[in-house]
Parts: C-alpha cells; sequence; structure tokens
C-alpha cells in the first residue's frame, strides 16, 4: 500500500478522529491516479437488534467518543484499509463485487487483460486505484443505504428530525473531507460507484462537485452494472465504466 500521502492526510481534523477512515491508495496509484469513491461502510446490526442508533452517533461519532463502538468485534468493518487488506488476501465475499468488478472492467480496457474469474493475483490489480467511501460514517444496520439506515434508526427512536439534521451534518463533513482528499492525492479520474453519495456530493455544492474528471457509475454490485438501465442512457454500468476508463486514456495519451 502507498503511504506516501499520509503525512497530509493525516492533516486533516477527521482523521486524527477517525484514523480507520483514511482512504486506501494502491501501490500502484500514480500510474494511472484513479480515485474510486462508495457509498458507506456498515456495522454489524439490524433493526430489530440495533444496539447503536442514531442518537449514539449523534452524541459521539464526530467528536471521536464512540469507546464501545470500538470496542466492538466488528469495528473493522469500517476501516477503509482493512477491508481492502482482507480483499487483497482472499477473503472475499458477495459484497466485495464493487471491488471485482471495478477491476475486471479497468484490466480490460486499461491493462488489456481480460479476466473471466477473479484470483487472489488478479485482486492485486486494485493497487492501482485509490478507495474511500463518500459518507464518513458507518451505515447503522448491515447491507443497508446509509440515508435508509439513519431514517429507520430515527423513526424508531421516534426522532425523525435527526435524521435530517445528521444526513446534513454527514454530508457536509463527507464533501469537506472528499475536496481535501482529492487535493492531496491529485487524482485525474474520479468515479462515485454510488449513486446517492454523487448526488449528495454534487448538491453540496462541493469544490470539485462539478469537474468533468468527477463522474459517476451505478454499484458495480448491483443489478444496473450488468443490466441496461435507463437512469444512465439505456447502457450497462460496466460500459458506462469502461466508457470513463477509455476516455481517461484517450486524454492520457493525447496530453503526453
Amino acid at each position: 500500500m502507498n503511504t506516501h500521502y499520509d503525512k497530509k492526510l493525516k492533516q486533516l481534523d477527521f482523521f486524527n478522529i477517525h484514523p480507520e477512515y483514511l482512504p486506501f491508495i494502491g501501490d500502484k496509484y500514480d500510474k494511472y491516479k484513479i480515485l474510486l469513491i462508495g457509498d458507506s461502510h456498515y456495522i454489524e446490526q439490524t433493526y430489530k437488534n440495533e444496539k447503536y442508533g442514531l442518537q449514539y452517533f449523534a452524541d459521539h461519532w464526530w467528536n471521536g467518543s464512540c469507546t464501545a463502538l470500538s470496542a466492538e468485534s466488528y469495528s473493522n468493518w469500517y476501516n477503509t484499509r482493512n477491508v481492502i487488506s482482507n480483499y487483497l488476501s482472499g477473503n472475499r465475499r458477495h459484497g466485495h463485487l464493487i471491488f471485482t468488478n471495478v477491476i475486471k472492467t479497468f484490466s480490460a480496457v486499461v491493462l488489456k487483460e481480460e479476466i473471466s474469474c477473479i484470483s487472489t493475483p488478479e485482486s492485486q490489480k486494485y493497487n492501482y486505484f485509490s478507495f474511500m467511501n463518500f459518507f464518513q460514517m458507518p451505515s447503522i444496520y448491515t447491507g443497508t443505504k446509509f440515508w435508509d439506515s439513519i431514517l429507520a434508526s430515527a423513526k424508531k427512536a421516534g426522532n425523525k428530525p435527526l435524521a435530517y439534521q445528521q444526513w446534513e451534518k454527514c454530508v457536509q463533513v463527507s464533501s469537506n473531507i472528499l475536496d481535501h482528499v482529492i487535493e492531496i492525492l491529485s487524482p485525474k479520474l474520479v468515479v462515485f460507484t454510488s449513486t446517492s453519495a454523487y448526488h449528495a456530493y454534487k448538491n453540496a455544492n462541493a469544490k470539485y462537485a462539478n469537474e468533468k474528471f468527477v463522474v459517476a457509475t451505478p454499484h458495480p454490485a448491483s443489478p444496473a452494472w450488468n443490466k441496461t438501465c435507463k437512469n444512465y442512457g439505456g447502457i450497462r454500468g460496466k460500459d458506462l465504466f469502461a466508457n470513463y476508463l477509455q476516455e481517461f486514456i484517450i486524454a492520457q495519451q493525447s496530453s503526453r
């Protein structure tokens, strides 16, 4: 893993509070400088067995006083670098299609190497990327989108306004963090693999939200990755990603 950028990243207050949210930066990142953005991490709980509700996060997450949550066995679930490390070491699950599917398309388009089935050696190609999730707070329920989880938790507590307050807080912090990460990593292509995160960033009027090098695709683990989607011009998500990569490569070649 590339730690060259860590000194500057660790100057950001949020990463001092939550170093587990430091972006993963592959050791081959500098060759193409492609930053991938996911949605959010999540913790191991459901609506029925909720232990850490939205009020807990409102009170503790932003000031770094999450001692109880940090002591849970699943705290590594929201450690970005740990998640990628597990994936690269062969500890892969269905949810890791977000990594596998982008590797397959990247390998075919950029490296000109077709991959039919991912293997541990092939998975190392993720080192060409940098990765982070946009929402700088985990989803409260396993496998649930960030907004859906905080809204459900707030309703359960009878405090629906809290969901909107924390959404605005998280989007504000997350957009600011991403702006700074872009400035530090200087990516040449930023790809949101989450439409909800992309629109949140755009609607926040973030610094780089309207730049041409910031684009979005459907989630690589969603049906829209392999099926045509009218919201994306009637093409498959993986083809959209391939198009972005192809345009990026052409632009790189013409600038030499």
